[in-house]
């Protein structure tokens, strides 16, 4: 017989957890010592102990583990278990598969990011935009909630499977308002459409117009700040090259990055200026 802490070096197993198996009854000691309440424990202890520690392996709970003690355990109990705990693995398995691939989709989408950053360099450049279908809602709100505006747009698209989640968020700044969170802005927020669908409650299917010549500017922008610099700057750059912006036209922001693909504050899209003339 060796008391609890000689068996604890013996088997490798702390004295806390011998306890904690006891009251579970999965490995009771041989005795007790009534009056210290010490345990004792036997040789044969250290064949059940390699048990457990086996079936620990294959991951099983000490709950799963209990009946394949017992005296009244079967191959056919213990086949049931396996078959159980191996269900439970392929399902984790599937799982752990769509986390990689999502993980692969990510990085790719960083790499594709990450070249635009290289490709915009901060600097305004012309571009032509091609008329796009979209699905949009233009509301007079509190910049505060945008996000609002936001998913309702996304809800339409997702419920009627004409996009995605992760598509691009284009805003058209109709009027920007000033800088404070509370501020009045006239926004449009669309989602890109590869043909046109049916109306939904806001939700207006509508055809952004293409234009000939528009400065461009790829940069970082921090959705949670009360305003954005990025299409001051742009302004500032069409007038000193002496371009005018087209009457009547929104500045449109189209985000590169999606929600869930934003690390930190600051999400790369690109902020696109109508100008007057061509290319």
């Amino acid at each position: 017989m060796f008391k609890i802490s000689a068996f604890a070096k013996m088997s490798g197993i702390s004295i806390k957890t011998l306890r904690y198996y006891d009251e579970l009854g999965i490995l009771k000691p041989s005795a007790v010592d009534e009056s210290s309440g010490y345990r004792y424990y036997s040789a044969d202890h250290l064949l059940t102990v390699e048990r457990i520690r086996a079936f620990k392996e294959l991951g099983l709970t000490l709950e799963q583990i209990a009946p394949l003690l017992q005296e009244e355990g079967t191959p056919g109990t213990a086949a049931d278990t396996l078959a159980m705990k191996r269900a439970d693995l392929e399902t984790a398995i599937e799982e752990a598969q769509r986390q990689l691939e999502e993980i692969d989709r990510r990085m790719q989408r960083l790499e594709q990011v990450g070249a635009a950053a290289v490709d915009g360099s901060e600097a305004v450049t012309l571009r032509e935009l091609q008329p796009q279908w979209a699905a949009s809602v233009r509301d007079t709100i509190p910049r505060q909630d945008l996000c609002l505006l936001v998913n309702e747009v996304r809800d339409y698209v997702m419920a009627n499977g004409c996009g995605t989640a992760d598509g691009p968020l284009i805003l058209l700044w109709h009027d920007a308002g000033g800088n404070g969170e509370r501020e009045v802005i006239d926004i449009e927020v669309a989602f890109p459409l590869e043909e046109p669908t049916p109306e939904r409650g806001r939700v207006r299917i509508v055809e952004l117009p293409g234009y000939e010549t528009a400065a461009s500017l790829i940069h970082d922008c921090n959705p949670y700040a009360a305003h954005c610099p990025a299409a001051a700057h742009v302004m500032e750059w069409a007038a000193s090259q002496g371009y005018e912006p087209l009457p009547g036209e929104p500045v449109r922001e189209v985000y590169i990055a999606a929600e869930r693909d934003m690390y930190g504050k600051f999400r790369r899209s690109e902020v696109f200026l109508p100008l007057r003339g061509t290319l």
